[in-house]
């Protein structure tokens, strides 16, 4: 398993950005769009007893894709899935003027060791009647423990702490110059932070072509006190889309249509955890009450 630390991850920030502007840009040449949502650093700083530890329980990690190349005789390719961890995913869907690709990494902070997920998400398409999508969630928890029963899973969730989330990325978005005028490439990132009573905080930007272009070297962070044997999930993801259609669309129903996407992959994560994942860690009753507090919060 590849694992890269937080810490390069933000020494590079400013070379990652620049080097995936210029991609974009050379992309651009040849296609009519290109978007890219990247991912590249996701960091938990805590503040609590030297004798507790912050975890995420291996019993709420799950990431979900799904990547659509459309061509406009008809050819199309759609690639989904889900995985019940934050291991590295690789995937495509591509027919010759389509392309949608999703690559996850697993990073480990330098300083807490924390594992969290961390990708970059693409899409690009050539010709007026071809159409690229993609959407990527990665989703999970964190708690604090103090050792006792510790097994990686929730059930070692026993103690209280702070906890800040940090989540640095880039939104790139192109259009090449002979695009008409209904061409966009919009990409969007979301994280959404919650605890067993429901949403905690939410944060979302979006770049598009329609609006200011590519948003580079952005950053959301939240703090919020953790209680003893509680998890905060959170869900991190991002949506892009390259089109170039014979006549604009408004950008609410552009909205619309990412937020259907995302919402198809939220009903995976959901199915997948209410009914799946007794089979991938086990069972018992904080497990299935915790399940319960899921499917009710989603």
């Amino acid at each position: 398993m590849d694992v890269v630390t937080t810490a390069s991850a933000a020494i590079d920030r400013i070379r990652t950005a620049t080097l995936a502007a210029a991609l974009a840009f050379t992309a651009n040449v040849a296609s009519a769009g290109s978007a890219s949502v990247v991912i590249d650093g996701f960091t938990i700083d805590t503040s609590a007893d030297p004798a507790v530890f912050v975890f995420a329980p291996l019993d709420y990690m799950q990431q979900a894709w799904d990547l659509r190349a459309l061509e406009g005789g008809g050819l199309e390719q759609l690639v989904n899935g889900s995985v019940p961890d934050w291991s590295n995913v690789d995937e495509t869907a591509a027919t010759p003027l389509a392309h949608a690709t999703v690559s996850s990494l697993q990073a480990t902070d330098v300083l807490t060791q924390l594992a969290t997920p961390i990708f970059t998400l693409e899409a690009d398409e050539t010709g007026a009647a071809n159409v690229a999508t993609g959407n990527m969630i990665s989703s999970g928890g964190f708690c604090f423990g103090d050792g006792a029963g510790f097994d990686g899973s929730s059930a070692g969730c026993n103690a209280a702490g702070e906890l800040t989330f940090t989540v640095y990325y880039d939104l790139i978005v192109g259009l090449a110059g002979a695009d008409g005028a209904g061409a966009r490439a919009q990409a969007s990132a979301q994280l959404d932070i919650m605890n067993a009573a429901g949403l905690v905080a939410t944060f979302s930007d979006l770049a598009s072509t329609d609006l200011a272009g590519s948003r580079l070297g952005q950053f959301f962070t939240f703090t919020l006190a953790l209680p003893a044997g509680e998890v905060v999930f959170f869900d991190l993801s991002g949506s892009v889309r390259a089109d170039a259609v014979s006549t604009a669309v408004a950008e609410p129903d552009v909205l619309a249509l990412i937020a259907a996407a995302g919402l198809a992959l939220a009903c995976v994560r959901r199915r997948t955890r209410a009914c799946g994942a007794m089979a991938w860690r086990g069972t018992g009753p904080r497990a299935m009450d915790d399940r319960r507090c899921l499917r009710a919060r989603i």
